[in-house]
């Protein structure tokens, strides 16, 4: 087994018969919610994507006798921030 969890082996039966390695990742969210000097309701989030930035395969090809995995993202932080009229 190589370092991204694939077999030596390559059996080509079927068409699209492999599996990827597993994936997890961690979301963290925290939310507060105020209201405004006017008396508006507003909402400031803060999220994160991925926290422990984990590589996870989307895909995974085969090229001169290695396998390789492509990834798209690692950690994706957000904020927004809402007003309810």
């Amino acid at each position: 087994v190589n370092n991204l969890g694939f077999d030596r082996h390559y059996i080509y039966s079927d068409f699209n018969n492999s599996r990827l390695p597993a994936s997890h990742r961690l979301d963290l969210g925290v939310k507060r919610y105020f209201e405004t000097d006017k008396g508006l309701k507003s909402q400031l989030s803060l999220n994160i994507y991925n926290v422990y930035a984990r590589q996870n395969a989307v895909m995974a090809f085969y090229r001169e006798g290695k396998v390789y995995q492509k990834s798209l993202f690692t950690i994706i932080p957000t904020l927004s921030y809402s007003i309810t009229l």
